[in-house]
């Protein structure tokens, strides 16, 4: 029986070493092996620090609606064996409810959730840990937050094991509601492989100038100029941002801004900023711009996927199964009185493509 780590085999020759190193990989690796190969035909990406020396990541895997991902995690949560481990069985225990009720067609997750990605962080622990973060996507259902903030809370009080209390719940329910019509939360994350166990949101369509109103009607406290002028600086070189807030008692006073470059160019002189302030090295800077790419089952020294060769004898040729590379985006964290620091996010997506 084959795991998602079938899939990573042919990328993983493509990260330079400057990335990610050859140990890193090989735990990266370790993890795809406990999760099933249908998991490895949709998303998965790797977290890189662009400091100097650390060439550890952290891995993503998704799971959609769209691609079968639905169906692969509930095979996963129907294993008789722990992939937790021992010391994490209750967690375990929640995420497979979780999962059950996403497959479950009566349930509120069915329709409500569109996908749900899993974080294991490798690169901090300096062990391989089996208890990720779990991302889901809440449907914005006819355009209501409230119905959208409801599925949300569930999730994570399911995910968690317990009630919100009433001043999480309150701080909670508040970023929903106090954004502005254009922006919304794309991402809702569970950090249970933390041990501080915020809630992170992940919200698109903010403009820069914005953001210090939203966290000062949120009451958070890690507002001054020098975040405005991050986030102007910022936007001189990037298409859009996303914003990540923690949210616990209080609104977290650590920004995560989330930058986005639809074309190369844009990428490259986001990449020359980074490098100018102390953000990135020039080695990694080179080694990001050369991951994008298209990888084939016609290229050379690629150990690709027997399910995936079987299905392109069976298009006789004409249809082509290929892993699409892509710097996703690049993310700086902000905290005040504290220097910035910046990751890149690599993503890889299977697709298919005719010959002509």
């Amino acid at each position: 029986m084959y795991s998602a780590e079938i899939c990573l085999r042919p990328v993983l020759p493509r990260i330079s070493p400057e990335l990610i190193s050859t140990q890193s990989l090989i735990d990266i690796s370790t993890v795809a092996t406990i999760l099933p190969e249908g998991l490895g035909y949709g998303m998965f990406g790797f977290e890189c620090r662009l400091s100097p020396g650390i060439v550890k990541a952290d891995f993503l895997i998704c799971a959609s609606v769209g691609d079968g991902g639905r169906h692969s995690l509930g095979r996963l949560a129907e294993a008789k064996q722990n992939i937790m481990g021992i010391e994490a069985s209750s967690v375990w225990g929640r995420f497979r409810h979780f999962v059950r009720q996403w497959n479950t067609p009566s349930t509120p997750l069915y329709l409500g959730i569109d996908n749900i990605w899993l974080e294991f962080d490798l690169a901090v622990s300096g062990c391989v840990r089996l208890v990720p973060s779990i991302f889901f996507e809440p449907k914005k259902i006819n355009g209501e937050w409230e119905a959208q903030q409801c599925i949300a809370k569930s999730c994570i009080e399911m995910l968690q094991g317990a009630s919100l209390s009433d001043y999480v719940a309150a701080n909670f329910r508040a970023c929903f509601a106090m954004l502005p019509d254009q922006a919304h939360i794309y991402q809702v994350g569970a950090m249970l492989s933390r041990t501080e166990n915020p809630i992170r949101l992940c919200i698109k369509g903010l403009l820069p100038g914005q953001l210090p109103q939203y966290l000062n009607r949120l009451g958070a406290n890690s507002i001054d100029q020098s975040l405005q002028e991050v986030l102007s600086d910022l936007s001189q070189y990037v298409d859009f941002i996303g914003i990540d807030l923690d949210v616990s008692e209080n609104i977290g006073s650590t920004i995560g801004i989330e930058c986005y470059c639809v074309t190369p160019d844009r990428l490259k002189f986001l990449l020359n900023y980074l490098v100018d302030n102390g953000l990135c090295t020039p080695n990694k800077q080179h080694a990001l711009i050369q991951f994008p790419g298209v990888l084939s089952s016609l290229d050379a020294n690629t150990n690709w996927p027997e399910a995936l060769s079987h299905a392109e004898l069976l298009f006789k040729g004409n249809v082509r199964s290929a892993f699409v590379c892509t710097v996703n985006h690049i993310k700086v964290t902000y905290e005040p009185k504290h220097s910035l620091h910046a990751k890149a996010y690599l993503g890889v997506r299977h697709t298919w493509f005719g010959n002509e």
